[in-house]
């Protein structure tokens, strides 16, 4: 994710873009979902 993220802010190739893009939606996604349930458990929140 982090490799990913730091081709992001130099990426200039449309097709370089869209694996990245595929990628966040199909892996990265559910761990931030993940990570961002877990912090409203801790939190109490909503």
């Amino acid at each position: 994710m982090l490799e990913d993220r730091n081709k992001t802010s130099h990426v200039y190739d449309k097709k370089v873009s869209r694996e990245i893009f595929e990628r966040i939606k199909s892996n990265y996604l559910i761990a931030i979902e993940k990570v961002l349930g877990e912090l409203k458990n801790i939190s109490g929140g909503d």
